[in-house]
C-alpha cells in the first residue's frame, strides 16, 4: 500500500520508487508530470495508483521484472501501426525465468479482459492461443513468490516473448502492529520479532507459548512438558522476580488466560515487541508484548476451503534407570560395611556376606516380591492428534473466515491427557466507500484435562517412580495394587489410576466488536472486547490402603470459578504525506475491568466411588465450602507521532499515562518512549549502493510498568475464621465468639514496578535481500521491585508477608540474525541463524540480604533445602549452597585439610569459602546459575520442486541444573528409597576416581546437604524439528493444493546432562514467585519424541 492523497505525477513516480522496490522509466517529452493525481483515501495499492496515472488516453505503461515504463500511448499506436505487419495477434508464446535465468514452472499468464490463460511447463515455456485476433494485448504473469507483472506485448514479440520475475521480499512489505497502529516493517525503528503462522501450526503442541521456542531473538520459552501444563516466557531476560511474562494481545484485545485454548491454525501471525515500543501498552508491557493476529478471509472474490491434520504418536526418551531389587540390597549392605554395621534389614535379611530375596515381602504372603522397572511403568506410547477446517470467503467489501479445531494430546505419563475443541468467526465489512469499516473476532473453546504433579520433591509422579523399590509388584495377590511395606510412598501406579477421572474442564468465549470511521487523513476506531473464562474441576480422593500410606475416608472436592477481562478503547490517528515526508498521528484511550470469583465445596464419606456419583449430593460426612472474589480496573491515556522523511530519517515519540485501582496512594504513572532510525544507505556517500544493500540504523529508549500484585494489597484486610478468630469476650474459657483476625499487612505506599530499556542495533540486506543481518544492544534496568517481605512470627496475625518496593534488576545484551536464501540450479534454500547473549543480576536490595521461595513451601518443594537465592551481584534464582572440590581419598588428606573431623575416605570435601577455618552456614555462597550465557537456534530449508526439507535446531550453552534428584537417589541414609544405577560407580578403595561419595547410611559428614554436587552442566544442542513434505499437482482441479508431509520433533539432544531433559523451566508456573525457582530438576514431566504425519488442502 502506498501513502497518497494528492500529488503530481512527478511526485508519484518520486513514492513509488521511494516505498516500492520498483523503479520508473519515462520521458519528459511524452509524459506531462506535472499533472496532479487526487485520491479519496490515504492509502492506495500500487494498481490503482498506476490506473489512476494512465487514465488519459494518451497515457499506457508496462510492467517487466521491477522496472515500470511509461509512454506516450498515442504515438505508441501511431509506430506500432507503422512496424507491424499484421493488425492482431492470434498466438503468443514465451519463456519465463528467475533472475538467475533459471526456468519458472506453473506460472500463470493470463490475458487481461478476456478469459485467456496459460501455465508454464517445466521448462518455463507458455502458449497462448487467442480466440479473436487482439491488436494490443496485455499480459498479466504471476507465481507465487515472486512479483507480478504486467506486459504489452507486440506483434514482433508474440512469439519470441522472454520474461524475468523477481523474487518477492515479504519480510519488508509486512506490517508491524505497534501502538493500535500499522508501519512497514522496513520503517520500523524497534526491535521486533515476526513469526509466521505457517511456521509453527504443524508443531506437535498444544500451546502457542510452546510453539514459539527458539523462534526469535532475546525469547526464551519455559515449559513443564505435560498435556495442557504450565509455561512462561522471558524476552530479553527475567526483569521481576514474579511474573515475567509478556503482555498478550489476540486481535487487539489484551488477554488474561493465556493461549492454551486458541487454535495454533487460527494464527495468521505473531509479532514480538521486545523494546522501548512496547511502552504503547504501559502498564502491563514491562516484560514485552506478545502480538497475535488471526487470520480473516482474502479479497479474491472466492469462498477458500482448507483443511489442516496430523497424527503422531509420542514417548519417553532419554529415562533415568535406576536399581534393580537385586543391585538394591547388593549397594545397601556396601553402604552397611562402610558404616563398619552388620547388615540388618525387614526384607533383604541379615547375612553379612550375601543379602536375601525373599518370596513375600509381608507375614501375610500378601505382597510377592517383584523386580519392576518403576520409571518405565508410568510412561506410555501416547497419541497425539490435530484437525482444523475453514472456510473464507472476501472481497475487497467484505471478508469472512469461520474455523473449526479439534486438538487431543494424551499424555507419556498414563491416565494424563489434554483435548481442547474450538471455534471461531471473523468477519469485517466497508460500508460507504471504506468510510465506515465494521469488524468482529470471536472466539469459543472447551477443554478437558487430567494432569498430575510432578517436579516437586513431594508428590511429584516422576520422582515417586525414581525412588519406589524395584522389589515391590504393580499388584498384590488380591489383585489390587500393591502396598509399600518399604516407605511411605504411594503405588505410582495405583496413584495415577485413582486420578485418572480428576478432570479440569475449561469454556472460554473472548472476541471484540469494532467500528472504524475514515475520512480524509483521519479515522476513529472504536473497540469492545470481552475475554471471559469458567472452570470446573473435580478431585475425588478414592480410599485405599498400601501400609505405610493409607486413605481411610473418601472424599469429594469440587470448584468453580470464573473471571473475565472487558475492554474498551478509542483511538484516533490522523497519517499525512507532504512530498518527501509523511506524519502519523495517534491519540487514544482505554478502560479495562477484571473480575474473579470462585467457590469450592467438599463432603466425606461418599457410599459409591464411582465417577457417576461424584457430586456432593452423595457425600454423607463432613459438608465444608469456601469462596472469594476480587476485581481490579486500568484506565489509561496515551499519544505517538511518527514522523518519516524521505524514508531516510525516521522518529516516533509516545507517552502513556495509566492508572490502577491495586495501588492506592501512587495509582496514576507516566510511560514516555522515544525512537530513531537513520537508513543510511539511501546517504549518497554509502559505498555500496550498486550492490543493492539496504542498512537501516535505529535507537530506542522507553519506560514501562507493572503493577501486578495481589488485589488489595495496599489496603488492610480482616477476615473471620472458624479456627483462629474465635474470642473469650467474657473471660469465662466456656463461652467464644466469633471475629476477626487481621489478613493482610497493607502497604499503601506500594510504587509501580518500572522497567527503562535503551537499545540500538542495525537492519542490513545484501544482494537483492538474499543475505539479512540483524544485530541490537540492549540495557535493561527494572527498579521498584515489586517484593513479597516475609515478616517475623512474632508479628501474628494471618499473614505471612507484606509487599513493599524493593531492588533493581539489571539485564544486559545482545542479539544477532543472520539471514541466507538463494536458489541452486532450482534447488531452494534458506537459512537462519539466531542468537542472543544475556546476562541478568541483581543491583541493589535494601530491605533483606536475599530473596527466596517461602519457607512454608521448603519442605514440599526442596525437602525443606533452600538451594536457590536471589542477593545483589548474583542472577535472579542464583543455586546458593556449599561449593565442593572432589571427594577424599584417605585419612591423610581428611587430616592435612583438618576442617571436617567426621569425615572419611570417599566423603565429599567442603570448601571454605570465607577463610575463616570453620565448615558452617557462612561458607555457602552462590554455586551456579540457570541462565544460559547465550542461546542460539538454526532453521535450515531446502525445496526442489515439490520436495521440502526442513531442519530446526536449538541450543543452549552456560546455564547449569540444580539436580534434586540425588537428594533420594544417591545417598543412602535415605536407604528406604531406590537408588539411580550411577551408584554402582561410588567411590571405592577400588574406584578411587569416582566423582560420586561413599554409600553411607549415617553420613556423619552430611554429605547430602546442598552443595554443588549437584550442580551439573546444562548446556545442549538438540534437533528440535525435522520434515520432510511433498506438494502435489491436480490438473484436473488446478485450484487444489495438497501437502503432505512427516515430521520427528525432539529428534535427539546432545548434552552433559545426566537426568531427563537439559530443558528444566520453573517449579510452579503460577506462582506469584516463580522466577525465585528456576533450574531445579525435582522429577520433570519429560518432554517427548514425537513422529507424526499430516497433510494440509486448500481449494
Amino acid at each position: 500500500m502506498l501513502q497518497h492523497k494528492t500529488n503530481s505525477i512527478a511526485t508519484l513516480f518520486s513514492l513509488i520508487e521511494k516505498q516500492t522496490q520498483f523503479r520508473i522509466v519515462y520521458s519528459l517529452e511524452a509524459i506531462d508530470t506535472s499533472r496532479t493525481i487526487h485520491s479519496s483515501t490515504l492509502h492506495v495499492d500500487l494498481g490503482t495508483l498506476l490506473a489512476q496515472i494512465t487514465t488519459k488516453r494518451d497515457m499506457m505503461y508496462s510492467v517487466s521484472g521491477n522496472l515500470i515504463s511509461f509512454k506516450n500511448g498515442r504515438k505508441a499506436q501511431e509506430r506500432s501501426a507503422t512496424s507491424e505487419t499484421s493488425n492482431s495477434i492470434d498466438l503468443i508464446q514465451g519463456s519465463i525465468k528467475d533472475q538467475q535465468g533459471q526456468p519458472l514452472s506453473h506460472a500463470v499468464v493470463r490475458l487481461l479482459h478476456t478469459p485467456d490463460f496459460a501455465r508454464t511447463d517445466e521448462e518455463g515455456n507458455f502458449s497462448i492461443q487467442l480466440v479473436k485476433g487482439i491488436k494490443h494485448p496485455i499480459l498479466l504473469v504471476e507465481l507465487v513468490g515472486y512479483d507480478p507483472i504486467e506486459v504489452a506485448v507486440t506483434s514482433i514479440q508474440a512469439k519470441q516473448l522472454h520474461l524475468q520475475l523477481t523474487k518477492q521480499n515479504k519480510d519488508l512489505e509486512e506490517i508491524v502492529i505497534t501502538g493500535y497502529a500499522n508501519q512497514r516493517r522496513a520503517n520500523y525503528t524497534g526491535a521486533v520479532e515476526h513469526i509466521s503462522g505457517s511456521a509453527i501450526n504443524d508443531l506437535p503442541h498444544g500451546d502457542l507459548v510452546d510453539m514459539l521456542d527458539g523462534k526469535a531473538k532475546g525469547v526464551q520459552v519455559f515449559s513443564a512438558h505435560s498435556p495442557g501444563g504450565g509455561n512462561a516466557m522471558a524476552i530479553r531476560g527475567l526483569s521481576t522476580i514474579h511474573a515475567n511474562d509478556p503482555l498478550i494481545i489476540l486481535d487487539g484485545l489484551p488477554l488474561v488466560n493465556g493461549l492454551n485454548t486458541i487454535n495454533p491454525n487460527d494464527v495468521e501471525h505473531i509479532q514480538i515487541l521486545k523494546d522501548a515500543d512496547a511502552s504503547m501498552y504501559g502498564s502491563r508491557a514491562a516484560n514485552g508484548v506478545l502480538l497475535i493476529t488471526t487470520k480473516k478471509g482474502d479479497d479474491l472474490n472466492a469462498v477458500t476451503l482448507a483443511l489442516s491434520s496430523y497424527a503422531g504418536i509420542q514417548y519417553a526418551v532419554n529415562l533415568p534407570t535406576m536399581l534393580n531389587a537385586k543391585q538394591y540390597g547388593q549397594l545397601l549392605w556396601q553402604a552397611y560395611q562402610n558404616d563398619g554395621v552388620l547388615p540388618n534389614h525387614s526384607i533383604y535379611g541379615n547375612n553379612p556376606t550375601a543379602i536375601q530375596l525373599p518370596e513375600y515381602l509381608t507375614a501375610d504372603q500378601t505382597i510377592r516380591s517383584a523386580d519392576v522397572n518403576w520409571v518405565k511403568s508410568i510412561f506410555t506410547p501416547a497419541r497425539i492428534q490435530s484437525h482444523s477446517f475453514s472456510v473464507s470467503k472476501g472481497d475487497t467489501q467484505a471478508k469472512q473466515l469461520f474455523s473449526l479445531g479439534y486438538f487431543e494430546q494424551k499424555g507419556i505419563i498414563k491416565d494424563t491427557y489434554f483435548k481442547r475443541l474450538t471455534a471461531r468467526y471473523n468477519s469485517s465489512y466497508q460500508l460507504f466507500n471504506s468510510h465506515l469499516v465494521l469488524g468482529e473476532n470471536v472466539s469459543l473453546a472447551y477443554a478437558d484435562q487430567v494432569e498430575i504433579g510432578t517436579n516437586k520433591a513431594l508428590n511429584s509422579i516422576v520422582y515417586d517412580a525414581y525412588m519406589y523399590p524395584s522389589i515391590i509388584p504393580v499388584y498384590n495377590e488380591a489383585g489390587d495394587f500393591s502396598g509399600n511395606p518399604i516407605n511411605d510412598r504411594q503405588n505410582p501406579l495405583g496413584r495415577l489410576h485413582r486420578n485418572k477421572d480428576n478432570k479440569v474442564k475449561q469454556l472460554r468465549a473472548l472476541g471484540n466488536l469494532y467500528a472504524q470511521a475514515n475520512y480524509g487523513d483521519f479515522s476513529f476506531k472504536t473497540s469492545l472486547g470481552l475475554d471471559f473464562q469458567n472452570v470446573n474441576a473435580k478431585r475425588f480422593s478414592a480410599t485405599f490402603d498400601e501400609l505405610f500410606v493409607q486413605n481411610e475416608v473418601n472424599a469429594l472436592t469440587t470448584e468453580s470459578r470464573f473471571n473475565y477481562e472487558m475492554v474498551m478503547s478509542n483511538t484516533l490517528g490522523y497519517q499525512r504525506q507532504f512530498q518527501n515526508q509523511s506524519v502519523q498521528l495517534l491519540l487514544g484511550q482505554e478502560a479495562i475491568q477484571y473480575y474473579y470469583e470462585g467457590l469450592s465445596a467438599s463432603r466425606h464419606h461418599f457410599l459409591q466411588e464411582d465417577p457417576s456419583n461424584w457430586f456432593l449430593d452423595y457425600g454423607t460426612q463432613n459438608q465444608l465450602n469456601s469462596g472469594n472474589a476480587y476485581q481490579w480496573n486500568l484506565s489509561s491515556y496515551f499519544a505517538k507521532v511518527s514522523y518519516n522523511y524521505k524514508q531516510k530519517y525516521l522518529g516516533g515519540l509516545l507517552l502513556r499515562r495509566d492508572g490502577t485501582s491495586r495501588l492506592q496512594k501512587h495509582k496514576w504513572s507516566n510511560f514516555p518512549a522515544l525512537s530513531l532510525g537513520w537508513r543510511i544507505s539511501e546517504e549518497h556517500f554509502w559505498p555500496l549502493k550498486q550492490q543493492n544493500t539496504t542498512a537501516l540504523m535505529k535507537f530506542n529508549w522507553g519506560i514501562s510498568g507493572n503493577q501486578q500484585v495481589p488485589t488489595y494489597s495496599t489496603v488492610q484486610s480482616f477476615s473471620h475464621n472458624n479456627y483462629n478468630s474465635n474470642y473469650d469476650i467474657d473471660g469465662s474459657q466456656h463461652t467464644s465468639e466469633t471475629g476477626l483476625v487481621s489478613t493482610r499487612v497493607a502497604n499503601p505506599n506500594l510504587r509501580w514496578e518500572s522497567t527503562e530499556q535503551v537499545s540500538a542495533g542495525l537492519d542490513a540486506s545484501f544482494f537483492y535481500d538474499k543475505l539479512r543481518f540483524t544485530v541490537d544492544f540492549y540495557s535493561k534496568k527494572t527498579k521498584d521491585l515489586l517484593v513479597y517481605r516475609s515478616l517475623p512470627l512474632t508479628f501474628g496475625g494471618a499473614h505471612k508477608g507484606q509487599w513493599i518496593n524493593d531492588g533493581v534488576v539489571q539485564n544486559k545484551g545482545i542479539e544477532i540474525g543472520l539471514e541466507y536464501r538463494n536458489s541452486f540450479q532450482g534447488l531452494d534454500c534458506a537459512f537462519e541463524l539466531l542468537f542472543t547473549q544475556n546476562k541478568n543480576k541483581m543491583t541493589r536490595l535494601s530491605s533483606t540480604s536475599y530473596l527466596t521461595i517461602p519457607s512454608s513451601s521448603l519442605h514440599d518443594v526442596n525437602f525443606g533445602q533452600e538451594v536457590s537465592r536471589t542477593a545483589v551481584g548474583a542472577p535472579i534464582g542464583a543455586f546458593y549452597g556449599y561449593k565442593t572440590a572432589g571427594v577424599f581419598q584417605n585419612q591423610t588428606e581428611i587430616e592435612t585439610y583438618g576442617l571436617q573431623p567426621n569425615a572419611q575416605p570417599g566423603d565429599l570435601r567442603f570448601v571454605d569459602t570465607n577463610q575463616d577455618g570453620t565448615i558452617d552456614h557462612r561458607d555457602r555462597t552462590q554455586i551456579g546459575t540457570p541462565h544460559p550465557k547465550f542461546t542460539a537456534s538454526l532453521s535450515m530449508n531446502f525445496a526442489y520442486k515439490n520436495i521440502e526439507l526442513q531442519l530446526f535446531w536449538i541450543g543452549s550453552y552456560g546455564n547449569e541444573i540444580y539436580n534434586l534428584t540425588k537428594y533420594q537417589t544417591h545417598f543412602f541414609n535415605q536407604e528406604a528409597y531406590n537408588k539411580s544405577t550411577e551408584l554402582l560407580g561410588a567411590w571405592t578403595v577400588d574406584n578411587p576416581n569416582s566423582s560420586i561419595p561413599r554409600l553411607t547410611r549415617d553420613d556423619p559428614n552430611n554429605n547430602i546437604r546442598p552443595s554443588s554436587y549437584y550442580i551439573e552442566d546444562g548446556s545442549f544442542l538438540k534437533l528440535s524439528q525435522l520434515q520432510v513434505a511433498y506438494s502435489f499437482e491436480s490438473k484436473r482441479y488446478k485450484k487444489a493444493k495438497f501437502r503432505l508431509y512427516f515430521q520427528v520433533s525432539n529428534v535427539f539432544t546432545l548434552t552433559k546432562y545426566s537426568g531427563v531433559s537439559p530443558e528444566v523451566g520453573f517449579q510452579n508456573y503460577a506462582s506469584n514467585n516463580r522466577s525465585l525457582d528456576l533450574g531445579v530438576d525435582r522429577g520433570l514431566y519429560p518432554p517427548a519424541k514425537t513422529m507424526s504425519l499430516g497433510f494440509t488442502i486448500s481449494y
